[in-house]
Formats: C-alpha cells, sequence, structure tokens
C-alpha cells in the first residue's frame, strides 16, 4: 500500500570527515577532466574519495603521481560543484560512512555502511532573523573489522579537528544530489562502552571560526551585496587599506576567509 511504501522510506545519512593524509597537485585541472597529476599518492588508499579546494572526488585507482576518476561519480561528489584546481592545490584524503546504501555506490568498499542515525542534535536559533544554524551533533560509527581504530592506529590525530560534511538524501536519489545540512569541525571522538563503535562529537564550522577568532580593528563596509558562491569569488568593500594581505573577515555573523586583496580595487578574493 502507499501508506506501507512512505513507512519504508527512511533517509540515508552521510557523514564524510577529511582526514590527515595529503599532498599537492603537481598540474592545474579543469573542471571536467577525469584525472589528478600529484605528488605521494603512493601513501593513499588504493581507492577512495579526496578533497580538494571545495569538491569531493571519487577515485577508482591510482599510480604513485595519477588519480584516476570514474566518469559517472567520480567528480562533484557529496553535493559539491565541479571545478577548476590550480596546481599546487592541496589533494586531502576523505573518509565516506553513510546509513545505508547510496544509489550508484551500493557496492563500493569505500563507503561505510556503518553510521547510525545522528543524534544529540543542538540548533541556535535566531528569531530575529527566523533562521537556525546547527550547534553540535553527535555521530555513531560501528567499527566494522576496525576499520575507524585503523585509522587512528596510523595516526592519533587522523580525525580529529578535521573538516566534516554532512548530507541527507534518500536511496532513490543519487549521493551527489544529497542535500547538504552543513559543514562541521569534529572535535572529538572515543570508544563507547560496548567496544564496538566511535562516537564523533562535531562542531558548526563558524561557530568554531567564532570561537577561534580574535578580530582586529580595521573595519570598513561592504560596497556590494555579497551572494554565497560555492567555490569563492569576489566582494568589493569600501577600503581595504588597513586589512592582512590574506587573513579572515567577519560579515554580519559569517566568517570569510579571503585569500587575496586588490586595493585599487578595494575588493577582496576568497
Amino acid at each position: 500500500t502507499v501508506a506501507k511504501a512512505l513507512a519504508d522510506v527512511k533517509p540515508i545519512y552521510v557523514f564524510a570527515p577529511q582526514g590527515y593524509i595529503t599532498t599537492t597537485l603537481t598540474a592545474s585541472m579543469n573542471s571536467t577532466q577525469l584525472t589528478a597529476a600529484g605528488t605521494a599518492f603512493g601513501s593513499f588508499p588504493s581507492t577512495g574519495f579526496v578533497v580538494i579546494d571545495n569538491e569531493y572526488f571519487y577515485y577508482s585507482s591510482r599510480t604513485a603521481t595519477v588519480l584516476t576518476f570514474p566518469k559517472t561519480l567520480g567528480r562533484a561528489s557529496l553535493g559539491t560543484t565541479a571545478a577548476a584546481h590550480p596546481s599546487g592545490a592541496t589533494v586531502r584524503v576523505a573518509y565516506v560512512f553513510a546509513s545505508g546504501p547510496l544509489a550508484g555506490r551500493e557496492t563500493n568498499a569505500d563507503v561505510k555502511q556503518t553510521l547510525a542515525p545522528p543524534e544529540g542534535l543542538s540548533q541556535k536559533i535566531k528569531v530575529e532573523d527566523g533562521t537556525s544554524e546547527i550547534g553540535t551533533l553527535g555521530f555513531v560509527i560501528a567499527d566494522e573489522a576496525e576499520y575507524v581504530t585503523d585509522l587512528i592506529k596510523q595516526n592519533s590525530f587522523a580525525l580529529r579537528n578535521k573538516l566534516c560534511r554532512f548530507l541527507v538524501g534518500f536511496r532513490e536519489i543519487r549521493e551527489p544530489d544529497f542535500k547538504v545540512l552543513g559543514t562541521m569541525q569534529s572535535r572529538e571522538f572515543k570508544l563507547d562502552s560496548s567496544l564496538a563503535r566511535y562516537r564523533w562529537s562535531c562542531i558548526d564550522l563558524q561557530r568554531s571560526l567564532r570561537e577561534r577568532i580574535q578580530f582586529g580593528n580595521a573595519k570598513t563596509t561592504a560596497a556590494m551585496t555579497a551572494s554565497s558562491p560555492a567555490t569563492g569569488g569576489n566582494l568589493g568593500i569600501s577600503n581595504v587599506a588597513n586589512f592582512a594581505a590574506t587573513g579572515y573577515a567577519r560579515i554580519d555573523d559569517e566568517i570569510l576567509h579571503y585569500t587575496s586583496i586588490t586595493t585599487a580595487a578595494d575588493g577582496v578574493t576568497g
């Protein structure tokens, strides 16, 4: 019946923390190519996920200097957008845990179907704006075949204080089309009393930045409306004379990371 079919529809959650293994691109990439040239790929898993800038990839094979991405579900993974990447960009290993099978990746061993639905959600509600943001979020991951334990043994900081991506979707929807609920920062994880599961605690990235960044006295005003581009962009402001060459800026309640400034045009890029 329709009622039973609807009852059987359960959301699938995806938790994707970045890891500690990194290297850099030795050649630039456009938004469509299916290989990445770099150094030290020999230390990466034989297959798996990586993140370059803000784009997540799945690579199906590698050599010591080249990652190869499949044409289907290789680029723009985990709700990101395919983009160009410059030579020298950081390539970082990522790990993917899901609460169920992902369409097109049902048999992919690099997607660990060991994630329980999230728990311990807290939100900060902004009544005046009619908005809310995730404060903290807890995840439980079964340590099947001691997969998480082995990652920790390789490096005790492997998954601590790393960026994590949190998505939700359904089995009938391809994972690149899942809804991104937030980008978090992992705070701590520990083995629970069962000795078979790890409990992860994550915090909203913007909240983490607000806690850690001390802002100076340099102030100005935006000379244009700031949009929310997925992969960065330019922002015109009134005066950047007292700004550092690179750094962080705060607009309203959002922290922005800028990578360059242009004094002639009074703008920042990030």
